[in-house]
């Protein structure tokens, strides 16, 4: 099995937490976005949308969330994908949520600071990410985890984006609920490399002259 696989990308984090998880040996291939490694020939053959993640496990499979819960169902995961309908279809719906309400609204505020040099978050993005936090917030007011009071993909997915976010605004603002799973999740296998992945985008912050305003 191979995964290609760059530590600056949240959905890339999430497959590759997933693989720790389910204790899966995968062979890494490290693909760096700021070289452009994504739009060479040959990686365009593996996945003409050059984008990443992408599994190799004797076919070709890319979107992270699709390919967490293949590995999933693959192992026959109960507790990190339940096969129950109702309960999976709560685990479904927090992967959905990550994608289309939380993680597409970080990468519209970092995608033009690293490729076109904004300095700035705009007030529509900033007020998109704090009622998608909200949203996450009130979850976590009657369980521990997004899917109930035990991790399940759906903690993956959104911890990885959930980690960008922190290292983005400097924090995770008032958001109590939040931080407090933040620290729930370190029971996960992986949580220390997620984070160590993470890093590249807390050092770019560091370094900026420019500041950005915390989520409140």
């Amino acid at each position: 099995m191979k995964l290609y696989h760059t530590p600056g990308s949240p959905p890339s984090r999430s497959v590759l937490m997933t693989l720790r998880c389910l204790e899966i040996d995968v062979e890494i291939h490290e693909i760096d976005l700021r070289k452009g490694e994504n739009r060479t020939a040959d990686f365009l053959k593996i996945n003409p949308l050059g984008q990443i993640p992408v599994l190799d496990d004797g076919f070709i499979l890319t979107e992270s969330r699709a390919i967490m819960t293949y590995l999933a169902n693959s192992r026959k995961n109960e507790k990190l994908y339940p096969s129950d309908p109702r309960k999976r279809a709560i685990v479904d719906s927090r992967l959905y949520f990550d994608a289309t309400g939380l993680f597409v609204h970080i990468f519209a505020a970092l995608s033009p600071m690293f490729f076109k040099g904004t300095t700035e978050v705009t007030p529509e993005v900033r007020e998109k990410l704090k009622n998608a936090l909200k949203y996450l917030e009130g979850i976590l007011e009657k369980q521990k985890f997004f899917a109930g009071d035990e991790a399940t993909l759906a903690d993956i997915s959104i911890l990885s984006t959930v980690v960008q976010i922190k290292n983005t605004f400097g924090g995770l603002g008032n958001f109590s609920n939040l931080k407090a799973w933040f620290e729930r999740c370190n029971i996960l296998p992986g949580y220390d490399e997620n984070l160590v992945g993470a890093q590249m985008i807390k050092e770019f912050f560091e370094k900026a002259t420019f500041k950005i305003a915390p989520l409140e």
